[in-house]
């Protein structure tokens, strides 16, 4: 972790990401288990709640993106550096239903949020024709491989 200074010269944590991004299995599989043990244990440490308690079937585990729309995402922004993916629930009833909305970024690591650098729709920000906000992506536990050994 880092300190940097934002523009209300508060100091912000921010995860500097070591290199190589690789890690391996084994440590991947500890980062996987460690989520899943978070979202489903509500234990109590320190007088604070640490967990979910969400049962197993309900955890999201993985988003599954295809390359083809990788590709596309890439053509269709080719100044972007990165993508963010925000989780978000299409309805609230249903908070199995996980959805990961992709996001193009830009060098100083801001959202690209419309297209052809646009500030927004008709009604700023409601028309998806302008947006650059992106839902291409199969939340596990329906798009899964349980058979991984990160699962």
């Amino acid at each position: 972790m880092s300190n940097v200074d934002n523009a209300a010269n508060q100091t912000t944590l921010v995860a500097v990401r070591p290199q190589p991004t690789r890690v391996s299995l084994d440590d991947a599989i500890q980062r996987t288990t460690n989520w899943r043990a978070f979202l489903a244990n509500a234990t109590i440490q320190g007088g604070q709640e640490n967990g979910l308690g969400l049962p197993n079937k309900k955890i999201l585990r993985a988003i599954n993106v295809h390359m083809a729309d990788i590709d596309q995402l890439k053509k269709d922004h080719p100044d972007a550096t990165s993508f963010r993916l925000y989780f978000g629930l299409e309805y609230p009833e249903a908070p199995g239903d996980v959805s990961g909305l992709i996001v193009p970024v830009d060098v100083n690591n801001n959202d690209m949020l419309y297209v052809n650098g646009s500030i927004g729709g008709p009604d700023n920000g409601s028309d998806a024709a302008t947006s650059s906000i992106y839902d291409f992506t199969q939340p596990c536990p329906s798009m899964c491989s349980p058979t991984s050994p990160l699962f």
